[in-house]
């Protein structure tokens, strides 16, 4: 009887790779616990016919094949994201954290999707580069992560490296606070909020290959959400920095720019020396909803914002050890 293979048997594992496209023996898995991956192979076939020669196609080409997917995951430590940000350094301890640089040019990694079946299922991915990432927190839940990755190809085998999870213990909301502006303080009744870091990657392609060339980094973003349950505190600051100026919309014209050196800082405390930031730098808060429901209870403000970079050029800093 031909195998079934199941979601819940297949580990996601990775490798940094020396050269762009040539994969190496994977040895990671991924921080955390994966929940949803999806891997998409297109032919993008060439699919054309000539006048004469009927209703119905003639011929069939392999056209550019593209190769990339999604990925979900509940981090626990941050490693992976060195995909989408930039070189890892520093030991993990309080001295000296693990810190994510911002990069011009990304490292590659070679990914397999491992299932272990009877006759194992093993797809291999070389040349990944990870494009966008989302951090997610909402109240009563965990810390949760998404991407979106290309590839150069893929290769099939019925042989891989065993799966090994990682056991770290993921973040939940209760152990986060949430802080803003020029010398950032805690925003109180914050619900939900995200930060979604984009690389906008040129993925482009060279005359003698169907596969794509090693993805070129565009204009990096940085972009957020917050929820947060209306308060005289958010509307003292947030609210003013929409605004630029106390109680009404700024005109622009004396300055340009709005207030300078405002920090969004999402910080995470969890067992002893266990500590995760995200910090945001020269942000600012660019809309404002306020819907108000007759039963509706508390009233809750959706606010997004911009950020032109990581503080310090880090958005990343965790500590695993004293």
């Amino acid at each position: 009887m031909a195998n079934i293979y199941k979601g819940y048997n297949t580990g996601i594992m990775y490798k940094s790779e020396s050269t762009y496209g040539t994969a190496v023996t994977v040895d990671t898995a991924v921080e955390g616990k994966v929940t949803a991956f999806a891997g998409n192979w297109s032919n993008n076939f060439f699919r054309e016919q000539g006048l004469g020669e009927g209703r119905n196609a003639t011929f069939t080409g392999f056209g550019p094949f593209d190769a990339g997917g999604t990925i979900e995951w509940i981090p626990t430590e941050i490693d992976f994201l060195q995909y989408v940000i930039g070189t890892q350094t520093g030991d993990g301890s309080s001295g000296t954290p693990f810190i994510l640089t911002e990069a011009d040019s990304l490292t590659s990694f070679t990914m397999q999707a491992f299932n272990d079946a009877t006759s194992d299922m093993v797809d291999t991915y070389e040349g990944c580069i990870l494009n966008n990432c989302t951090l997610t927190l909402a109240e009563g839940d965990l810390l949760r992560a998404s991407a979106d990755w290309v590839a150069e190809t893929v290769r099939t085998n019925t042989a891989g490296v065993a799966f090994s999870a990682n056991t770290a213990a993921p973040w939940n909301f209760a152990q986060g606070i949430l802080k803003w502006g020029a010398s950032p303080t805690t925003e109180a009744y914050v619900t939900n909020a995200s930060i979604t870091i984009s690389n906008n990657l040129f993925v482009y392609r060279a005359l003698g290959s169907r596969f794509i060339q090693e993805p070129a980094t565009g204009m990096r973003r940085y972009d957020f959400n917050i929820t947060v349950k209306a308060n005289s505190d958010v509307l003292g600051t947030m609210q003013q920095d929409l605004m630029g100026q106390a109680n009404t919309p700024i005109a622009g014209t004396a300055s340009a720019s709005p207030t300078a050196s405002l920090e969004l800082l999402l910080y995470f405390s969890g067992p002893t020396n266990q500590v995760l930031n995200i910090q945001l730098d020269e942000a600012a808060i660019e809309t404002i909803g306020k819907p108000v429901d007759l039963g509706g209870g508390v009233i809750e403000l959706s606010l997004t914002g911009i950020a032109k970079e990581g503080k310090s050029n880090v958005p990343i800093s965790w500590q695993t050890s004293a």
